[in-house]
């Protein structure tokens, strides 16, 4: 089952190569990849909140733009 980072070379956020070296560095580390794509990546918690939506196959709904 393809994970977050797959979903976000899938969205262009990032290459396969930078997939793998976020990978690693999340493995050699033990920090989760989340945390090394957003801290070691600059890649912003909503785009990955995305990805994890698309993993999931849900609709990613932007909290602060809907009134509920």
């Amino acid at each position: 089952m393809p994970g977050i980072g797959d979903a976000l070379v899938k969205m262009g956020v990032i290459s396969q190569e930078m997939l793998e070296i976020a990978e690693n560095e999340a493995r050699t580390t033990g920090r989760p990849l989340e945390e090394v794509l957003t801290l070691g990546f600059l890649i912003p918690e909503e785009t990955i909140a995305r990805a994890h939506a698309e993993v999931m196959g849900a609709q990613y709904v932007d909290l602060s733009k809907v009134t509920v």
